[in-house]
């Protein structure tokens, strides 16, 4: 699979959340609260999101606050991945048009 010069920063940020996400409780120095706003940060519009449609649909059927975390976590990528989709295309869109009245 080919990683646009687009997407490449998608992937290097939401890498950088999700080993965040997983090591910030590890970590009893003071790098675990840097690790966690960094987490909270990058996955901040996916996880609001998400976390309000678990909160609304799913908080009382069961789940343990594992799967829940992890559908969360899951989605707000999911959901970051399609606004940065929707940026990608508006600056492209943009481009495009700078292009065409430069001529």
């Amino acid at each position: 699979m080919k990683i646009t010069l687009g997407w490449l920063p998608f992937v290097v940020l939401e890498t950088i959340a999700l080993v965040s996400a997983f090591t910030w409780e590890l970590t009893a120095s003071a790098l675990g609260p840097v690790l966690w706003r960094a987490q909270l940060y990058l996955l901040m519009p996916g996880s609001i999101l998400v976390g309000r449609f678990i909160e609304k649909f799913l908080w009382n059927t069961g789940l343990s606050l594992r799967t829940r975390g992890m559908m969360e976590l899951i989605g707000g990528i999911a959901v970051n991945a399609i606004i940065w989709l929707l940026l990608l295309q508006i600056v492209r869109g943009l481009r495009r048009l700078c292009a065409l009245t430069n001529r």
